[in-house]
């Protein structure tokens, strides 16, 4: 380092000479001329160092992000490890801000907002695992049918039983397998009293198959039934 006039590396006075190779006595403040020898004689205050508290910036980032990806559900797998990051930096900031004197509004922000991203990436894994059971129940039952006609020739309660009788159409390309579910309706509601399934077929293109579908009851109603298809899937 040249010689010249610096800031006081001790913070004592407003700047010190260096002489090339080491630090003098001659130093200046507030524009004035003085002599001290270093670390000896009155001496200005000494500002601190600021502390930093970069587990506070973190937080605030981790938890920003965090509840941002995970309202996107898709990236529910990424939302939660930030969430759990930014509570636990929220609070070793926060705890650090009480030291430093920074980053507690940070802190606090990733303390609200690592919970909210854990929060929403456990509805994003509901609303994945909810897919995914629609999907395996999907294929357990077979494809869902179309090009088919459905004709009741019948609706009758038989002691206990619930009966079913119809046809089944095929108007779809090629022979298939049917599987169809029936719902039995008490008179005037709209709420089953039971469901059945049978498999029809398989019935070549533009053939129709009879159907006979029984279903025991658990309490028998007074007056007709009413029977309604609920759904039906080719299974082959």
């Amino acid at each position: 380092m040249e010689a010249g006039w610096y800031p006081d590396p001790i913070g004592r006075y407003d700047h010190r000479y260096f002489n090339g190779s080491a630090w003098t006595a001659d130093v200046s403040l507030r524009g004035d001329r003085l002599v001290d020898a270093l670390g000896i004689g009155p001496s200005a205050p000494v500002v601190a160092p600021t502390v930093g508290n970069g587990q506070a910036t973190a937080a605030l980032v981790l938890g920003v992000v965090g509840a941002g990806l995970g309202i996107l559900f898709v990236l529910f797998f990424v939302a939660f490890p930030l969430g759990v990051l930014a509570l636990i930096f929220g609070i070793v900031g926060l705890r650090r801000s009480r030291i430093s004197g920074t980053g507690r509004p940070q802190a606090i922000t990733g303390i609200v907002l690592g919970p909210i991203a854990i929060a929403l990436s456990i509805v994003g894994l509901a609303v994945l695992w909810n897919d995914l059971a629609d999907a395996v129940h999907q294929i357990q039952l077979g494809t869902p049918a179309t090009g088919y006609h459905v004709d009741f020739t019948g609706c009758r309660l038989d002691g206990t039983s619930a009966v079913a009788d119809g046809r089944l159409t095929n108007s779809g390309s090629g022979g298939r397998s049917f599987r169809l579910r029936v719902s039995f309706l008490p008179p005037g509601s709209s709420e089953p009293l039971a469901t059945g399934a049978t498999t029809v077929g398989p019935i070549a293109k533009g053939a129709s198959n009879p159907f006979v579908l029984t279903t025991e009851l658990s309490s028998v109603p007074v007056g007709a039934i009413r029977c309604t298809v609920q759904s039906v899937v080719v299974v082959d």
